[in-house]
C-alpha cells in the first residue's frame, strides 16, 4: 500500500492549502464479494440481538436487512427486527404480515430494498446451519442474492459473521464496518 500526499499553497492565503491523499491497495487487499455497514447500524443490530437474548434466553431472534447492491458488494443501510419468527425443522421465517409491516415502515424510512437478513444463534456459534441455508436460499427466491448475519452470544462472548448461499452452500463474506467515510 502507497501513500501520495501533494500539498499546495494557495495564492490567497499562503497559510491555506489542499491537501489531497491517494491510498493504493494492492489487489490481495481487495474483497469482490463484500458487505459494507455503517458501525453506528451494526451497533444498533446487536443492541436489538443482546436485549432479546437478555430478555428470552435460548430463542432465536431475526430480523431484516436493507440497502443495495452494487455487483457483488452489498451495502446494508437499515435494520429491521421481525416481532415474530416461525421456526421449524427446515429452517425459520418471518411471517408474510410481519414482512409486510417491514416493509411499509422501511418505505416510510425511505430505504432501499431487502438485501438480507441477521439472527441470533443463542449460545451454539456462528456458521449457517441447514435450516439458515434453506431460510437464505427462501430469502434470495424472493429478493436475488442476499447476506445473512449471524450473530451467537455465548457465556458473554459475542460472535458475528456475515454469510451468503451459493449453490446450497454457505460461503462466508468478507465485511467492513463504515465510520463516516472510512473503514474499520
Amino acid at each position: 500500500m502507497s501513500i501520495f500526499i501533494n500539498q499546495e499553497k494557495s495564492i490567497i492565503n499562503n497559510f491555506n492549502f489542499y491537501r489531497e491523499v491517494e491510498i493504493e491497495f494492492d489487489d490481495e487487499d481487495v474483497e469482490l464479494a463484500e458487505v459494507l455497514m455503517p458501525v453506528k447500524l451494526f451497533a444498533e443490530v446487536l443492541s436489538h440481538v443482546i436485549a432479546f437474548d437478555v430478555k428470552n434466553k435460548g430463542f432465536e431472534y431475526a430480523g431484516i436487512l436493507t440497502g443495495f447492491q452494487l455487483g457483488e458488494i452489498v451495502g446494508v443501510t437499515g435494520a429491521y427486527p421481525a416481532w415474530k419468527i416461525r421456526a421449524s425443522h427446515s429452517g425459520f421465517t418471518i411471517p408474510e404480515n410481519v414482512l409486510l409491516g417491514i416493509d411499509k415502515k422501511r418505505i416510510g424510512d425511505h430505504q432501499p430494498g431487502f438485501v438480507g437478513l441477521y439472527h441470533l444463534h443463542p449460545g451454539f456459534g456462528v456458521f449457517l446451519s441447514s435450516r439458515d441455508i434453506g431460510a437464505t436460499e427462501r430469502f434470495c427466491s424472493f429478493y436475488g442474492k442476499s447476506v445473512n448475519l449471524v450473530i451467537s452470544i455465548n457465556q458473554g462472548k459475542l460472535e458475528y459473521k456475515f454469510f451468503t448461499v451459493h449453490e446450497g452452500k454457505a460461503k462466508e463474506l468478507a465485511y467492513r464496518l463504515l465510520v463516516g467515510r472510512y473503514h474499520v
